[in-house]
């Protein structure tokens, strides 16, 4: 068995300030010792397009 992590976990580490052996740390003591995979799907699904894009100026 193994793991896919969210790229959400790496974000809320980064806002933490952990280092990426504090992120790992975090996630073996979570999941435990097995191997696991940053997915590779971008994006916010979360996110509606309002939020995403800024409209241009009116003239």
């Amino acid at each position: 068995m193994g793991l896919i992590l969210d790229s959400s976990v790496v974000i809320a580490s980064e806002r933490r300030g952990d280092t990426v052996e504090q992120l790992i740390e975090k996630i073996v003591q979570t999941a435990g010792d097995q191997e696991a995979a940053l997915s590779a799907i971008g994006g916010c699904p979360h996110m509606s397009i309002s939020e995403t894009v800024t409209p241009p100026k009116a003239q």
